[in-house]
């Protein structure tokens, strides 16, 4: 599906507001929704998301196709969809509640590929604690929520193991 059906964007962009609504508080919220709501209205927004650097428009991630094919790449919709992250070089996330230029992704992951010949663990709780989940090299999950009890919307820490 096209993702900038109408429908699709608006569903999106209300799950980004109800998203930041939880995270963020008091009048800087209230300003940056606004703007968010403006911006994801606007023609431009279609453009931003129907363009293959969509991810990095939204989660300021830096995430592309380009990138996605020699890293682990996360994504908080099924089959790869939404926004991305991409954990470039090996980097280490012991809290996913902030991520240096792409905000919080903590309990937000569902889908992921790892393009690297690393193996990650993506762990249920911050500072690697708790369960963690295996990804192998060169491995694609469309659901997490497919695996064990489930995976999806569970992720705070991802390192290599």
């Amino acid at each position: 599906m096209d993702i900038t059906q109408g429908s699709v964007l608006t569903t999106f962009g209300e799950r980004l507001m109800k998203n930041l609504l939880k995270r963020i508080r008091g009048p800087i919220a209230v300003l940056f929704l606004t703007v968010s709501a403006a911006a994801l209205s606007s023609s431009s927004a279609s453009a931003a998301l129907s363009s293959s650097s969509a991810s990095a428009a939204l989660s300021s991630s830096s995430a592309s196709a380009d990138s996605c094919a020699t890293h682990l790449c996360v994504y908080d919709f099924p089959n790869f969809g939404g926004v991305s992250l991409v954990v470039v070089d090996g980097r280490n996330y012991s809290d996913l509640r902030w991520v240096e230029d792409a905000g919080d992704w903590n309990d937000r992951i569902i889908s992921g590929r790892n393009n690297t010949d690393d193996t990650y663990c993506l762990y249920a709780n911050a500072n690697f604690e708790g369960p963690a989940l295996r990804a192998d090299p060169h491995t694609e999950t469309k659901d997490l929520n497919n695996i064990g009890d489930g995976w999806s919307n569970r992720i705070s820490s991802i390192k290599k193991c």
